[in-house]
């Protein structure tokens, strides 16, 4: 398949690196007054912020852009010069803390200078004071004006972090369902979604409590989620997404699967809360980063077809708390964990269970929340004990050299309570190990141990439990279920996406083919490359569709290109983008349409620094429309291209047939789920073309392109 779409690639943008054109001539100065703000989720860098003029909560195409800046100093500042008296929607751009992409939709009523996941519930429906309360946070606190990263106190900045977790997790959850991909169904589910919270907020219990130690309450987590899914589900099943969406979500129970999702979504959120400053952007990276709560519905999807079984939804929920507090997967086949001991065995699975320090253990059935039975330990009424607990042989506990960790479900009349577990060998060594202290008293928690220390070529057969070894907790009872030897820890790239295929490409001209890989790309001095290049030269990629992913209705992507000298003294760079080019797909083929008028331009700067121009190619793209094909080989005409290029800027260039040397690129496409060969994802990566030079040359207007990049190296030659 041959594929001829004129985006301005990698080899035809070093023409500009010798040019000899000049800057444009400004218009005449106009005086607006400017209006300004941030956007904070993290502070977004290069995110798009849209003056929504008609009030409709909606991106529509007239309405005016910007972007916001993303230097060190200034990351998530815009300004939109000619003023916006309207409220604002923030997509797009990459977190400057994290150096995550931003995948959701934040929003903020008109005059607000700050815009934020909880301005985002402003916009849809709640009032300052709702979300105040909802949140636990001052009386006074302004949420409109108030940069929460600019505050001594994070804890504003917190809990803006776990309305955002929540929400775009659960958009990931639902939108991920229905194997969509692309920014139409994940910045739509996310404004649903995020206009249900609101809606759930605004009378219900508090999401976070005040106070010096917020809890985040997991049974408004669980309402919350239970309500975005009767909106997701309509979202989702409208003609907007197509029937794919439909068929994807057919007879599944969605209530279901929120309450089973719940309990580990409000275990994210409370350690965003719960973080130092110190560790806080750590974790929000691994949160925002974590995708198994998704990865995980989607394996076990099938159980939620019909009406599950309350033991099947408890064994999941279980399954999953677990995997997402202790870092394990239940996912891949040979890695899932080993229940040592429910205490619903019909044979008691343990011997000699004795106590020490006076406590009082026994097996009962286990208090609301549980399953079954659980084993119950009540510490002495002694005002000055501190130590006492239970200990009871089991069956060789079967640690491997990569399943060293324990876990449990851990109920406690007291809060954040420190479970120490023992294993120890009959006569012989022992490891204890303390837990992280649980949360609030009468819940259930899963806590884990990692038994690191433990020799695999022992037999540990005893286990020793003592509930608050260090402190006073005369009279309160511990239940203690679910005693599991956690599966090995293992990455889930997810099943829907686009793959590189044995991440390599080919270059075919005169005749020779040249296979290069990514590593070959991304090592100088990169792949090589005769110049200049004959017409009939193509470069193949094979493309694999991993699983099954589809395309909303609607989806559009830009793309972008940078070429940068990499010689000590070379001021070489040139940069190009294409922008809101139409991409479906149907079966194995994913078609491109680039639009008419279409939105294509390249800056360039000549090798000395000196010469700078943009040139417009909207006319030489307009109406190209092309597939690609997830069954074959997808060969582009490179050559081609490249020299239809070169005769369009022949008046404006010269030199082109005398480049040599190595040349750093970089690309980006935006919105199409395109991974590495083994499922890991290119890197977020931002390339800024200016689209706008004054009378010296100096950009004045830029336009970001954000999405998964690969940076590598190209090398003219004879």
């Amino acid at each position: 398949m041959h594929f001829k779409l004129r985006l301005i690639p990698a080899a035809t943008a070093a023409v500009l690196l010798v040019a000899c054109g000049g800057g444009s001539n400004p218009a005449p100065p106009v005086v607006y007054t400017p209006s300004s703000g941030i956007a904070v989720d993290g502070y977004l860098k290069f995110a798009k912020v849209v003056c929504d003029t008609n009030d409709n909560g909606l991106v529509d195409a007239a309405e005016p852009v910007v972007y916001t800046l993303g230097s060190a100093a200034d990351s998530g500042k815009f300004t939109f010069p000619q003023g916006c008296t309207h409220g604002v929607i923030v997509s797009d751009g990459t977190n400057a803390d994290t150096g995550l992409m931003f995948t959701g939709m934040l929003m903020a009523p008109a005059g607000a200078t700050v815009v934020s996941p909880l301005t985002t519930l402003m916009a849809l429906g709640m009032t300052q004071a709702q979300v105040i309360a909802a949140l636990g946070l001052p009386a006074n606190t302004d949420l409109l004006h108030t940069d929460p990263l600019a505050q001594t106190d994070l804890t504003l900045f917190k809990k803006a972090l776990v309305v955002q977790q929540l929400v775009q997790k659960s958009t990931e959850l639902f939108a991920g369902l229905t194997g969509l991909a692309g920014s139409v169904v994940m910045q739509s589910v996310y404004q649903g979604l995020a206009g249900a919270f609101a809606t759930a907020l605004k009378t219900g219990s508090p999401l976070i409590s005040s106070g010096a130690n917020p809890v985040v309450n997991v049974a408004v987590v669980q309402s919350l989620l239970a309500l975005a899914a009767q909106v997701g589900q309509q979202i989702l099943a409208t003609g907007l997404f197509g029937s794919a969406a439909q068929t994807a979500l057919a007879g599944i129970d969605l209530n279901a699967m929120a309450a089973v999702v719940a309990p580990a979504m409000q275990v994210q959120a409370q350690t965003l809360l719960s973080a130092p400053p110190a560790t806080l952007t750590a974790s929000a990276t691994a949160a925002q980063s974590n995708t198994y709560i998704t990865d995980y519905l989607k394996s076990v999807k099938t159980s939620f077809v019909g009406t599950p079984t309350s033991v099947t939804l408890a064994a999941l929920t279980s399954n999953l708390t677990r995997d997402v507090t202790s870092g394990t997967s239940s996912i891949v086949a040979g890695a899932s964990s080993t229940v040592l001991l429910s205490f619903d065995e019909a044979t008691p699975a343990f011997t000699g269970m004795g106590a020490y320090g006076g406590a009082l253990p026994s097996v009962d059935a286990a208090p609301a929340g549980g399953s079954g039975n659980a084993l119950k330990i009540v510490k002495p009424v002694n005002p000055g004990t501190t130590w006492g607990g239970v200990y009871f042989g089991t069956a060789t506990i079967p640690f491997t050299a990569t399943r060293k960790k324990i876990s449990a479900r851990v109920y406690s009349t007291q809060a954040a309570s420190v479970i120490k577990f023992k294993v120890e060998i009959p006569g012989g060594s022992n490891v204890e190990i303390a837990s992280a202290p649980t949360g609030a008293a009468n819940t259930w928690n899963t806590v884990t141990w990692d038994f690191s220390a433990v020799d695999i070529t022992k037999a540990y057969q005893t286990i020793a439990i003592t509930p608050d070894p260090d402190a006073v907790t005369s009279g309160q009872t511990y239940y203690i279920d679910d005693i599991t030897l956690l599966g090995e820890a293992g990455a889930f790239s997810g099943t829907d996406y686009l793959a590189v295929a044995d991440n390599a490409i080919s270059l075919v001209d005169r005749g020779t083919t040249s296979v290069f890989s990514m590593t070959q790309f991304q090592t100088s001095p990169g792949i090589s490359v005769k110049w200049p290049m004959s017409s009939p030269a193509t470069l193949n990629v094979t493309l694999a569709e991993v699983g099954s992913f589809n395309l909303a209705p609607g989806q559009k992507l830009t793309a972008a290109v940078q070429i940068s000298e990499t010689t000590a003294s070379g001021k070489g760079d040139v940069r190009a983008y294409i922008d809101n080019v139409s991409v479906s797909k149907t079966g194995n083929a994913i078609t491109i349409s680039v639009p008419s008028p279409a939105s294509a331009k390249v800056y360039g700067v000549s090798s000395d620094g000196l010469k700078k121009a943009v040139i417009d190619f909207a006319t030489g793209v307009a109406g190209v429309h092309n597939a690609l094909t997830t069954s074959g080989i997808n060969a582009i005409l490179l050559g081609d291209v490249v020299n239809y290029t070169i005769n369009n800027v022949s008046n404006d260039f010269t030199g082109i047939t005398g480049l040599r040397g190595t040349y750093k690129v970089s690309i980006v496409v935006s919105d199409l789920p395109l991974r590495k060969a083994d499922g890991s994802q290119f890197k977020p990566l931002t390339i800024s073309v200016p689209t706008t030079l004054d009378a010296s040359g100096t950009p004045t207007v830029v336009r970001p392109v954000t999405g998964w990049g690969l940076e590598g190296y190209v090398t003219l030659t004879n």
